[in-house]
């Protein structure tokens, strides 16, 4: 969740109440044999979580990553705010999807961190459906609650690009990894059903291709009209919504799904599934169709390839949509569900007064790669927040390493 962290410190950065630091507080693990990678990552989190809930010079922690729930519980005497963007681990779990469940560590680990969510002060989730997912366990979640849609970089929204080379034949486009709920297989069966209708080329960009779905194209007869981008950049995404007809995301489940956002930003009309909350996500800006309805999907994708009158409609919507999702709006929302987690946190140490002049950590359960890094900045911020007693300390807790 790097790229959430980004965000939360980012929109807060020019913030005159709130200090912001970020930690990281968990171990590298790579040289961990495979089988006890998982446990031991979520060892040094919580042992990380234990030191860093001793530091008196924080008034608010923000946990950037509901899967890691159970960290909360080692800040039962502060005030911790923890981000939910989905929970799809635990759907899976129940027997939600049409997928294996996971492995019984994985499971206990999962439910580990769904129990320690209900010792949030506060919780905020990326969408209503996310939120209602979890309400639907009967946890006893806390009364205090927010629903904060993540916003996107204004990078989206730039009329300028450096286009990555693709011969200038028409492309249309998806973003997604291999995960089975982004349903990268679904993009492969939608194109095929139109592709012999179409000029364009199908470029699908994210981690590399699974055998299955290389073969699966073969077998589909559209190999040699689809190109894998095997990890873009971050410009080379941008460069790719502005260039493309049209953005499909046919994805089973998502907590939130920014990927329909950035393309409607980007000037480029979407076709998407109506999984989790994408269709709350997208509103009217989108063309929704049900999830598992390829047949729908490949007529709607065509009509936005031909029709150039409702594709013209679908961008003028997107972008005006988009707009909805700005670094303003989150920041303005975030230090609303700061302070309702102080209000709900009365027993604690920390007061409502005390946030606009303490500080605000934002706490990276990573690993040492990133380490060292952001402890020293973190240090950094640390000794600058005694030195500036004026504004309050707030402190970003991340469990995902900066790649």
């Amino acid at each position: 969740m790097r790229r959430y962290a980004d965000l939360v410190e980012s929109s807060l950065r020019n913030h005159d109440e709130f200090s912001i630091s970020r930690c990281c507080i968990t171990k590298d693990t790579s040289s961990t044999p495979r089988k006890l990678r998982t446990p031991i990552h979520h060892w040094y989190a919580w042992c990380g979580a234990k030191q860093l809930a001793c530091d008196h010079s924080i008034d608010l922690f923000h946990l950037i990553d509901g899967s890691h729930g159970y960290i909360t519980q080692a800040f039962t005497k502060r005030t911790i705010i923890a981000t939910v963007h989905d929970i799809i681990p635990k759907l899976q779990s129940l027997g939600r999807f049409d997928v294996p469940r996971p492995r019984l560590l994985s499971r206990m680990i999962i439910d580990r961190a769904i129990s320690g969510l209900p010792d949030a002060d506060h919780l905020i989730f990326d969408s209503d459906c996310t939120r209602n997912d979890c309400h639907s366990l009967s946890v006893g979640l806390p009364t205090s609650e927010s629903v904060i849609y993540p916003p996107i970089e204004e990078s989206f929204i730039q009329t300028q690009s450096s286009p990555i080379p693709h011969n200038d034949a028409p492309f249309v486009f998806h973003l997604g990894n291999n995960g089975f709920y982004k349903n990268r297989a679904g993009v492969l069966r939608v194109f095929a059903r139109i592709g012999h209708q179409i000029p364009h080329r199908l470029v699908m960009a994210g981690p590399p291709a699974s055998a299955d779905l290389i073969s699966l194209a073969k077998t589909l007869g559209i190999s040699h009209r689809v190109r894998f981008h095997n990890d873009p950049t971050d410009e080379q995404v941008r460069s790719l919504y502005r260039c493309a007809s049209a953005f499909i995301f046919p994805s089973i489940y998502e907590g939130f799904g920014w990927p329909p956002i950035e393309a409607m930003a980007s000037g480029c009309p979407v076709v998407c599934s109506d999984g989790g909350s994408l269709s709350e996500v997208v509103g009217t800006a989108a063309c929704v169709c049900r999830v598992g309805d390829h047949s729908a999907m490949a007529n709607s994708l065509f009509r936005v390839l031909t029709d150039d009158t409702y594709r013209s409609s679908l961008i003028q919507r997107g972008h005006q949509w988009s707009q909805r999702f700005s670094l303003d709006q989150f920041a303005k929302r975030l230090e609303k569900a700061y302070r309702q987690a102080v209000r709900a946190s009365s027993g604690k140490r920390v007061s409502v007064d005390s946030l606009t002049r303490g500080a605000l950590q934002i706490c990276d359960s990573a690993d040492a790669r990133c380490g060292s890094r952001i402890e020293e900045k973190v240090g950094q911020d640390l000794k600058r927040h005694r030195r500036r007693s004026d504004r309050a300390t707030l402190n970003h807790v991340s469990t995902r390493s900066p790649q």
